[in-house]
Parts: structure tokens; C-alpha cells; sequence
């Protein structure tokens, strides 16, 4: 045998004369690591931030999408609750983890189009810190009451509240969330005065509402729906134009005289700034999967989630204008961040 017969065998980009060979290098030095990363995606495990503590809707929502993920993809996907200044805390460490994948964020309206449309600064910006994957999730308000309060509708609860202004108190998930813009801007329609409460997250708030420790509360159809079916809290009124097919019993504000009265939440995907673009794709694939999923449109349902899937451009589009419009409504409505 001879020492050539001896020596490994050339093959793939090493075959090509040393010209073509440089310029093979340069190619896969641009274009190998992201397609590396999306095929090799996710090696390890992924946390999805939640800026609430556990019981509340953009809590219980992303629990399901971190059980699905987690089958979908093959690595484990767990929820880590990050709670504090109305959504602030959470985000901000969304925002500032490392863009590689393994960090994404289930992202409620109150920090990224509530608090933006409200707050002269923020330690995050919505556009400018991260990527938006894509919404999953939307859900209407509901006003809810303790099941024995006097004032179980709407028309009794306004005329409590002017006959006795300023002891009736709403709790929230903090201020900036849609528990905190439904009071404030439900005292501007009605003209009462009634005292805000926040918290850091709609699950202690909802313990107090049971316990009578406040009035009311304006809250996500899905976070408060199993108090009401279990009987510790009475549903007034759906924050919507429209019924409710979660609650098709429950009256809408619209029906019951107040049109303005409106007002929901969604949850979507996001991801820091500069997650690399096929790890993107990854991730808004798997969500367009999820949602297409009947067993997690079953799962939704039975919470009281509505399913609205919006792609990334979508999502992008419905934040900016949302952002708008609540900025239009806070000053018409004088709502304020000291409240």
C-alpha cells in the first residue's frame, strides 16, 4: 500500500482549488452560524418571562404555550414569573436578556402599549428593545363584584358610587394594566369617584375581591371566569361591543348604556432586540402551530381566552396603533400614571 492509499480522503469545500476554497470559507463564515442555530434550536431550555405573578390571564395563557412549545420542539420551555411596577420589572429583564433564543417574553398589554401610551419614560421601549414574534391571545374585561355586594349591576354600582364618592376602591394588576384604565376610565364616563387599588399582579387583587377587602374589579375574562363559575365573585358586565362566547349570558357595556366602555387585552411573543433572525422564524412557525392546535383551542377556551392570532407585521401594526389610541383615550380622559 502506498503512503497516498494511507492519507485521509479530501472531500466537500477542501477538494476545490485554493481561489474557490477561500472564497467557500468566507460564504459559510456569512451564512453558516444562523442556519447552525436554527437547525440545531433550542438546545437547551427556554424561559418565557411573565411580568405578573401566577393567576392571571398572560400567567395562565403562556403555561399553555410553554407546555405545547416544550412538545412541539423538544426542549423545555418554562414560565418564570417576574412581577412588580405594573408589568415594568418583567419587561425590562425581557429586554436586557441576552438575544439568543432562550429568553422570550409573554408579553400582556399593560407594559408594552398601556404603560407606553401613558408614561413620559420607561426602562424599555416596546419598538426599540424588542423583536415581535406574533399575538396569540386576546381577551375582553370583566367587571366583577363580590357575590355578596349590593350592587351586582352596573346601574347600582354607578349609583353607589355617586351617592357614597370616593369610599368604593377597584383593585388592579398595577397601574398601567387594563384593570386600572377600565376604573379610570370608567370614573371619567360616569363621572364617580371611586379610590384605585394596585397590585402587583391580578392573583393578589382577585384573593382580596373574594375576601371583600375591595368593591371591584375591571379584569381579564379568563383570570377571573373560574371565581364566577365556582360562585366567590359575581360577573356584572363583559367590557365589549359584542358577547362574550366564553360568558354569552354576561351583559355588555355597550347593551347597558356605556359604548365607550370598552376595553381588552392581548398576549403575545416577543423576543430581545437582535435574536437572530432564523431563530425568529423558528419560534413564529411554532406559534401559527399553537394556535392551529385543537386541543389548545379547547385548552383557551376553557379558560376563556379568545384565540387571535396575528403574525409579526400584524402584531407590529396592532401595537403601534394601539399605543395611538390609548394615548388619544388617557388624555381625553385625564388619566394619569399618579393616579
Amino acid at each position: 500500500m502506498n503512503k497516498r492509499s494511507r492519507d485521509p480522503p479530501v472531500s466537500g469545500w477542501q477538494a476545490l482549488p485554493a481561489g474557490l476554497c477561500a472564497i467557500a470559507a468566507l460564504c459559510a463564515l456569512i451564512v453558516g452560524p444562523d442556519a447552525a442555530l436554527a437547525d440545531s434550536y433550542p438546545s437547551a431550555p427556554v424561559r418565557v418571562i411573565v411580568s405578573y405573578p401566577p393567576g392571571g390571564t398572560s400567567d395562565l395563557v403562556a403555561r399553555v404555550l410553554a407546555q405545547n412549545f416544550t412538545e412541539r420542539l423538544g426542549q423545555s420551555f418554562f414560565v418564570e414569573n417576574r412581577p412588580g411596577a405594573g408589568g415594568q420589572i418583567g419587561t425590562e429583564i425581557a429586554a436586557k436578556s441576552t438575544p439568543d433564543g432562550y429568553t422570550v417574553y409573554a408579553a400582556a398589554s399593560g407594559p408594552i402599549i398601556f404603560l407606553p401610551a401613558l408614561a413620559r419614560t420607561l426602562p424599555y421601549d416596546t419598538f426599540r428593545d424588542f423583536e415581535m414574534i406574533g399575538n396569540f391571545v386576546t381577551v375582553p374585561n370583566i367587571m366583577i363584584v363580590h357575590r355578596n355586594a349590593p350592587f351586582n349591576t352596573l346601574s347600582k354600582f354607578i349609583a353607589t358610587a355617586k351617592a357614597e364618592p370616593g369610599r368604593l376602591r377597584f383593585g388592579s394588576a398595577g397601574i398601567g394594566s387594563s384593570g386600572y384604565l377600565a376604573g379610570e376610565l370608567l370614573k371619567d364616563l360616569a363621572g364617580i369617584d371611586i379610590q384605585h387599588v394596585p397590585y402587583r399582579g391580578s392573583g393578589p387583587a382577585l384573593t382580596d375581591l373574594i375576601a371583600g377587602r375591595i368593591d371591584v374589579m375591571f379584569e381579564n375574562l379568563p383570570s377571573a371566569l373560574s371565581h364566577v363559575r365556582e360562585g366567590s365573585l359575581v360577573a356584572v358586565a363583559v367590557l365589549s361591543n359584542r358577547r362574550s362566547p366564553n360568558a354569552p349570558d354576561l351583559p355588555t357595556t355597550a347593551e347597558l348604556g356605556y359604548p365607550d366602555f370598552v376595553i381588552d387585552s392581548s398576549t403575545g411573543m416577543l423576543a430581545p432586540k437582535g435574536t437572530p433572525s432564523d431563530i425568529l422564524a423558528v419560534l413564529a412557525k411554532a406559534l401559527s402551530e399553537f394556535v392551529a392546535d385543537r386541543g389548545v383551542q379547547g385548552r383557551l377556551t376553557t379558560l376563556g381566552a379568545d384565540l387571535d392570532f396575528m403574525s409579526t407585521e400584524q402584531y407590529r401594526t396592532y401595537i403601534h396603533n394601539e399605543i395611538g389610541r390609548w394615548s388619544a383615550i388617557a388624555k381625553r380622559a385625564n388619566i394619569r400614571l399618579d393616579h
